[in-house]
């Protein structure tokens, strides 16, 4: 029987072991040595150069008010209609809807400035939305995924999905993963190669297949913006009875 074992493993000291029938499984390793700090240049440079039109990050930031409304009275404010919002246990806003937002779906370009634009609302910052995709076509609906990035890292399972209507490109639903993200350290524990032996490690049954997610380390942040660090972030297959 193929089983997804979920293993979360935290500067090498620490191991977290789920099992789930029937799924894959993600693995995190977290640090390595070798890996030099990027400059803060090099990190603005990596921002600014990611898309077209991004020069006006820092000019936004320079006008972000002192105090951030939240997404519904900033929307209503903004926009007119009626929005509402959904929260979380935590109570963190994973959804604002009911209104409409004009003409934002009509290029990518108009889309990543909106995505800027509102990303300090859910806690974000502007420089750490630097891309979008489209995702998915529901008919009526288009579906785009703005990633947050900080520096050269992206941020594991973290961004901005926006449901845009075909009909007038206007968006009537934001989804909010972003996360807020504190200091971390910069210089990996582990390298691929080590991190892959350790997980390896942690199985009593065969590994069917493995693979190392995105290709690179990732920022992971789900435990809070005091425990951001960067990762490997491992998807296993085992045989298992």
């Amino acid at each position: 029987m193929k089983k997804t074992l979920i293993l979360v493993f935290v500067f090498g000291l620490a191991a977290l072991l789920f099992w789930f029938p029937g799924m894959r499984m993600d693995a995190k390793v977290s640090k390595r040595k070798s890996t030099p700090a990027p400059s803060k240049e090099s990190s603005m440079e990596e921002t600014q150069t990611n898309n077209q039109g991004d020069t006006m990050a820092e000019t936004q930031q320079e006008r972000e008010p002192q105090s951030v409304p939240s997404p519904v009275d900033f929307f209503t404010e903004q926009y007119g209609g009626k929005w509402s919002s959904f929260k979380d246990r935590k109570g963190k806003i994973t959804a604002v809807l009911g209104g409409n937002v004009p003409d934002i779906g009509k290029n990518k370009r108009a889309m990543l400035r909106w995505g800027k634009q509102i990303a300090p609302l859910f806690g974000a910052k502007i420089e750490q939305i630097n891309n979008v995709n489209k995702i998915s076509d529901s008919g009526l609906a288009e579906h785009y995924y703005l990633p947050q990035t900080v520096g050269m890292f992206s941020v594991y399972g973290s961004g901005l999905q926006i449901s845009v209507r075909k009909d007038d490109k206007s968006v009537f639903q934001v989804n909010n993963m972003l996360k807020e993200i504190g200091d971390f350290e910069r210089n990996l524990k582990y390298n691929q190669s080590r991190a892959w032996q350790i997980v390896q490690g942690k199985f009593e049954h065969p590994v069917e297949q493995m693979d190392v997610d995105n290709g690179e380390p990732v920022l992971f942040a789900d435990n809070g913006p005091k425990q951001s660090e960067l990762a490997w972030i491992f998807r296993v297959r085992v045989n298992a009875p």
